[in-house]
């Protein structure tokens, strides 16, 4: 009896794979350099999925004085589908983006894979660093909540350089002038 007990726990032992198999995804918004004035893409990535997820909502808060947010899409890990819906808008006067994807139907395309979640455009307005603070998740199988973890980006705004030989030509014209007036006197 001993023996066929010690064998079911082996057994048992074989058929449960390694790891956790509960690891939580993870969301995530790196760090991006733009000079004053221009506009970078901003994705939000979704990694070490081992839930499905079938629906989301969550919202990333930035500092509305240094940065201008533009257009949000649905990135290439939300399934192509029109048996879903996805929304995401810029509150520039709030500082806040809001994502939102919902399904249509019972059975819904799930995000099942590695990748972009979603992405957006900011501009930036105002020299200096500012986050990108990931906020209010809510994820969901079809009928339980998912845990997920983050992490939350920025967006360094730096001054656009001034030509190195465009400082060198200046410098050489006020010369010029400096010794034509040398020379009238």
């Amino acid at each position: 009896m001993v023996r066929f007990i010690a064998g079911l726990f082996i057994l048992q032992l074989l058929l449960i794979p390694p790891g956790n198999s509960n690891a939580a995804p993870l969301i995530s918004i790196g760090d991006y350099d733009v000079l004053v004035g221009e506009t970078a893409t901003i994705d939000i990535m979704v990694s070490d999925i081992d839930a499905i997820i079938n629906s989301f909502s969550f919202r990333v808060a930035f500092d509305p004085i240094g940065l201008t947010a533009g257009s949000v899409v649905a990135g290439g890990s939300v399934p192509s589908s029109t048996s879903f819906f996805f929304q995401g808008e810029a509150d520039n006067d709030g500082g806040l983006i809001s994502l939102f994807y919902a399904p249509f139907v019972p059975s819904p395309p799930q995000i099942d894979t590695a990748g972009i979640l979603a992405s957006f455009d900011v501009t930036g307005d105002v020299l200096g660093s500012y986050q990108l603070s990931i906020i209010d998740l809510a994820f969901s199988d079809v009928l339980d909540p998912v845990t997920v973890d983050f992490r939350n980006g920025n967006v360094n705004v730096n001054a656009v350089p001034i030509p190195p030989a465009l400082l060198l030509f200046g410098s050489g014209l006020i010369g010029l002038v400096g010794l034509r007036r040398k020379i009238k006197i």
